[in-house]
């Protein structure tokens, strides 16, 4: 069952990724991926669910939906003000050759296979139940839940000041981390994750935020943004006393 349930979610995550290539080819406009990316875990979350329908698929089904509609309506919105996405403008200034080819293999294909990754614990959620698995359910949507908040709450503190500042937010959930709404979306996942582990082999479903955090801190989250502001002196002040993830008291 698990088995054939990666195998279709690779392919439906495929389809999502190429679909929304053509849109983006249309619209010219790379971030088209980012709405992608929420739509390949509804989709994964769905026919999991579908094709085995238990608590910890159906819960985790729920929290995706509600954690997609959500984000998606941030990311629509935040597209409304700004144009293209600048991580994506950096990145592609590095390409040779033929630029929507290179779009296609470096961001939509290998956004895909991070979806596919990710969404580990949505899949492994569906084996054999344990004893467990309504403790572990009921763990995981507090945890969840705990992501879900700081996300939300971050997520609005800042388009809030964006909308009257130009400076570099430095309060409410951003005075203790630089990054609050990403450490918010690690946390949703492994909520996620957590849930999984009342299933047999539940527990490797970790693998899935866990590639969500080499991917944020190392990769394409928090190194781009930090990049795009070294030589802003307010930023590396700010940057001196403040958490780069995690939420901690500020530096004196």
């Amino acid at each position: 069952m698990v088995k054939g349930l990666l195998l279709v979610n690779a392919l439906a995550i495929l389809v999502v990724m190429s679909t929304a290539f053509v849109a983006a080819k249309n619209r010219k406009r790379l971030d088209t991926v980012d709405i992608a990316w929420v739509l390949s875990f509804v989709v994964a979350a769905s026919i999991v669910a579908g094709y085995e329908f238990t608590w910890r698929t159906v819960t985790i089904a729920v929290l995706v939906d509600v954690w997609a509609i959500r984000l998606s309506n941030h990311l629509l919105e935040r597209a409304k003000t700004r144009k293209e996405d600048p991580r994506y403008t950096a990145i592609a200034k590095k390409w040779k050759g033929d630029y929507w080819l290179n779009a296609y293999m470096r961001i939509f294909l290998m956004q895909a296979l991070l979806a596919w990754l990710v969404a580990l614990p949505i899949v492994l959620a569906a084996g054999k139940g344990n004893h467990l698995s309504a403790l572990f359910i009921l763990l995981g949507i507090l945890v969840w839940l705990k992501g879900f908040l700081i996300e939300t709450i971050a997520d609005r503190q800042l388009a809030t000041f964006l909308k009257t500042n130009k400076g570099i937010m430095q309060t409410g959930l951003w005075l203790y981390s630089r990054h609050p709404n990403y450490y918010g979306e690690i946390v949703q996942w492994l909520g996620i994750a957590l849930i999984a582990c009342g299933a047999h082999n539940g527990w490797l479903g970790f693998i899935g935020p866990l590639i969500l955090i080499v991917t944020i801190i190392f990769i394409s989250g928090i190194p781009p943004i930090e990049k795009a502001k070294a030589n802003d002196l307010e930023y590396q002040k700010y940057k001196r006393r403040t958490s780069p993830l995690i939420p901690w008291f500020p530096k004196q």
